[in-house]
């Protein structure tokens, strides 16, 4: 029984949200131009649509909660956080599997990831995403400033989208 979340605000004032326990699905740009400073996802949201909470210039930090009784899988959708000029850390919970570098696209000030330590599918080194068994780097933040790339031992795999890692340490 999923209950979805479509409500398409596009007035500014919106500056909190409260995610109830029956919040399953947040639809495609349900929440993008808001004044959201800050967003807890709880672990009953299983989807989150493309644009979902695109362009939101006040947001800073999004987290995606842990509940020991609620394990579901999160999807989310490309461009779901796209476009966030002032996002700068995102909190991945134990159960966050699905991950896409897009989903933060254009997101240029975003330089802290923080993957919980008990996730089994991801880690961060230095605010870098990679696997759990540290073979592949997934996701450098764009507000990252790196000037010399350090390639951790054990690295076989840069990013499944070359491009897009030369543009992170070019800048």
């Amino acid at each position: 029984n999923i209950t979805p979340l479509g409500i398409r605000q596009t007035h500014k004032k919106l500056n909190k949200i409260n995610f109830g326990k029956g919040i399953e699905q947040i639809h495609q740009n349900a929440f993008s131009g808001t004044s959201i400073e800050s967003l807890q996802i709880p672990q009953n949201v299983i989807s989150i649509e493309s644009h979902s909470f695109n362009k939101n210039n006040d947001l800073k930090i999004v987290e995606f909660l842990d509940d020991e009784e609620n394990v579901k899988e999160l999807s989310v959708e490309l461009y779901a956080f796209s476009n966030n000029k002032n996002l700068e850390k995102v909190i991945f919970s134990k159960n966050f599997k699905n991950f896409d570098s897009k989903i933060f696209f254009n997101c240029k000030k975003l330089k802290e990831i923080i993957v919980n330590k008990n996730n089994a599918y991801y880690k961060t080194i230095n605010n870098i995403l990679y696997d759990k068994i540290g073979r592949e780097i997934i996701f450098i933040p764009s507000g990252l400033k790196i000037e010399t790339a350090e390639i951790e031992e054990g690295v076989e795999i840069i990013g499944k989208e070359r491009y897009d890692f030369h543009y992170l340490l070019s800048g």
